[in-house]
């Protein structure tokens, strides 16, 4: 209530604290404050309490006189369990939320808070006023509202008519706009004569349309665009390899799935001489046409090389200079070449900057990386690369993969790692290739989307080389003898 703020502002917190007693100058001074606000017609009573324990309250100071039924005196208790909106005195403005009767009449109660200079509330103002004179203001108030509501009823009646005669050229021109637009017509305009809202309607209404006919145009060339990356991902996977190749002394089995239509990831099987096989797996900075057009003019260039050298240094030196030659907007790539003596038993390998293979010892079950790198192909030309060799075994595994395997992140933004990575080798050592790559996926994707294949944010490829074991080729000339020794004994198969 706007009496029991108005009173609360007049009094000061500190000097309401101070007061002792009924003979105190506080007591006075406040007490004159709140009879001079009982001006207002249908206040009965205005005083002050200090909250005590509980539900119970005392009073301070009561504007009544001390001769009057209604003084209470100081520090008279009262039960606030019916009336909440005591306490609610305390922390700003509040009025009770029922009327009350007495032997005087019906009243309604309104407090706030009385604060000191630090802004606490202290105490609470009270303040009862008469029903009947709340009532009557309402009354008042609603009269009032219902005459304006009415006058305003009437004036809108007549504007609403006269708006409508005025409105309705420019919109039957809006809706007719409307409609050229529906069935295709994105060329017509309508006029902008007017500078009201109407106007700005109609500016809209031709910006739009401007836009809309640019918006079709972009999405006729994102479309062309988009078969165009189509085209260009078909040619792309027909450059990489389309199914492993087979060998009496090793089986290989791989999996790639690029981040966009066209991506930079680069893995080939190159038969070789004497029964050697080179492997590669590179990786383009970058995705997209320019990567695509990159990783593809390499392996031009790595399959017209090998036919007269395939040394790894020579091959991995012809490469670079391609690649820093080529690369107008400097792109590099990783690059790893590798040639695999199944004779000897030997791998020949050279890094430019790739993700270090791995090696999966059988007989120990180790796995060991292939460490050795330089600079990605396409930082400066005429660099030089170091070979190395390492002895590959009976059972043992050689696992190739790009960065985006290793690099991929689960939702909590955790990558996938090394560490998991062998983990996964060292367990599936007794497995073949493809059983290798199935379950490398597996855990992969249960990693990164609880096992939901999703979107990866870079190409991802993996390539595994498993060396056979002698019973291998025991087991796999085993099955070819008895495949002839039944067709043999079949009289039908032999017409």
């Amino acid at each position: 209530m706007s009496e029991a703020a108005m009173t609360a502002s007049v009094i000061d917190g500190e000097r309401h604290e101070s007061i002792r007693s009924e003979k105190d100058p506080a007591y006075s001074a406040i007490k004159k404050k709140l009879i001079g606000m009982m001006v207002s017609p249908g206040i009965r009573d205005i005083y002050t309490m200090k909250h005590g324990k509980g539900n119970t309250w005392n009073y301070v100071v009561d504007a009544e006189p001390s001769t009057s039924k209604l003084y209470s005196p100081f520090m008279e208790p009262y039960d606030a369990s019916q009336d909440p909106e005591n306490l609610k005195g305390l922390l700003g403005p509040s009025a009770s939320k029922k009327l009350y009767t007495d032997e005087y009449g019906v009243w309604l109660s309104g407090y706030a808070p009385i604060r000191g200079k630090d802004g606490v509330a202290r105490a609470v103002v009270g303040v009862d006023m008469s029903a009947k004179r709340v009532i009557e203001e309402e009354s008042v108030l609603l009269r009032m509202t219902l005459w304006i509501f009415l006058l305003g009823l009437g004036i809108a009646a007549m504007a609403s008519f006269w708006m409508a005669r005025l409105l309705n050229h420019p919109i039957s021109q809006l809706v007719k706009g409307v409609r050229l637009v529906a069935a295709g017509d994105l060329s017509i305009r309508v006029p902008e004569e007017r500078r009201d809202e109407l106007g700005e309607l109609a500016h809209s209404f031709n910006t739009m349309l401007g836009d809309l006919a640019r918006q079709r145009e972009e999405l006729k060339e994102q479309e062309r665009m988009s078969q165009e990356l189509a085209t260009a991902r078909k040619i792309q996977q027909a450059m990489l390899p389309s199914e492993a190749p087979t060998s009496g002394h090793f089986n290989i089995d791989f999996y790639a799935e690029s981040a966009t239509e066209v991506g930079g990831d680069y893995f080939d099987f190159l038969p070789l001489e004497d029964g050697q096989m080179a492997i590669v797996i590179g990786d383009v900075t970058g995705h997209g046409v320019p990567a695509a057009l990159l990783m593809a003019m390499v392996k031009s260039c790595l399959h017209t090389q090998v036919l007269s050298n395939y040394r790894v240094s020579d091959v991995m030196e012809v490469a670079n200079n391609a690649v820093f030659k080529s690369s107008f907007d400097r792109r590099l790539m990783t690059f790893f070449y590798s040639i695999l003596d199944t004779r000897k038993g030997i791998l020949t390998f050279a890094n430019a900057g790739h993700l270090y293979p791995y090696l999966f010892r059988a007989s120990t079950k180790e796995v060991l990386s292939l460490e050795v790198s330089s600079y990605p192909l396409g930082v400066r030309p005429n660099t030089t690369y170091k070979e190395e060799s390492i002895k590959v075994e009976d059972g043992d595994i050689l696992v190739f993969y790009s960065d985006g395997i290793i690099e991929a992140m689960n939702a909590i933004k955790e990558e996938f790692g090394f560490d998991r990575m062998e983990k996964v080798i060292q367990e599936s050592g007794d497995r073949s290739a493809s059983e290798i790559v199935k379950e490398l996926l597996l855990r992969w994707r249960t990693f990164i989307s609880e096992g939901e294949l999703q979107a990866t944010e870079d190409d991802v490829t993996v390539v595994v080389v498993k060396m056979k074991t002698k019973s291998d080729e025991l087991d796999e000339n085993l099955v070819g003898k008895q495949e002839v020794k039944g067709i043999q004994a079949d009289p039908v198969s032999l017409l």
